[in-house]
């Protein structure tokens, strides 16, 4: 008796007679359900049970694969946009960083130096030779640099 039929109509018949029988004092009743229990369905019902327990493990087994296939997911998501907020926070700084020109001190000429070692047009080749190179240098960090 492996139909699935049959096995819906012997556990009806089997909840049925064992109702009755428990409730009712005619006899007919409890005959019926020892009728039902021979050997061959005990192990029919038995057999069923226990592949609905075996399934529903399975299905519970899948279930928590599944939420744990979730949690990972969206704790990895959480890593995720964290690293991507942590990034927009620096690349905003950086970009600001960038946005501001660094400010040079306004060139010398000559007159601005008293005469010692160097003549005064030697002091401002000086000068302005390193701020050209420091400009070139803050250029090449990838800054702007504002004033001439």
């Amino acid at each position: 008796m492996t139909d699935t039929t049959d096995i819906k109509a012997l556990l009806g018949n089997l909840k049925f007679y064992a109702g009755e029988a428990s409730c009712h004092p005619d006899p007919n009743y409890y005959l019926e359900f020892e009728k039902l229990c021979t050997p061959t369905n005990i192990l029919t019902v038995i057999g069923v049970l226990e592949a609905e327990r075996q399934r529903a493990d399975k299905a519970q087994t899948d279930m928590q694969f599944e939420c744990d296939a979730h949690i990972e997911t969206a704790e990895s998501w959480r890593e995720w946009k964290l690293r991507a907020v942590t990034a927009e926070a620096e690349l905003a700084a950086l970009k600001a960083k960038l946005a501001n020109p660094v400010v040079l001190p306004p060139r010398k000429n000559a007159s601005y130096y008293v005469d010692e070692e160097f003549t005064n047009a030697d002091l401002a080749a000086i000068y302005n030779t390193a701020r050209l190179e420091l400009s070139v240098k803050i250029q090449n960090s990838g800054f702007t640099v504002k004033g001439e």
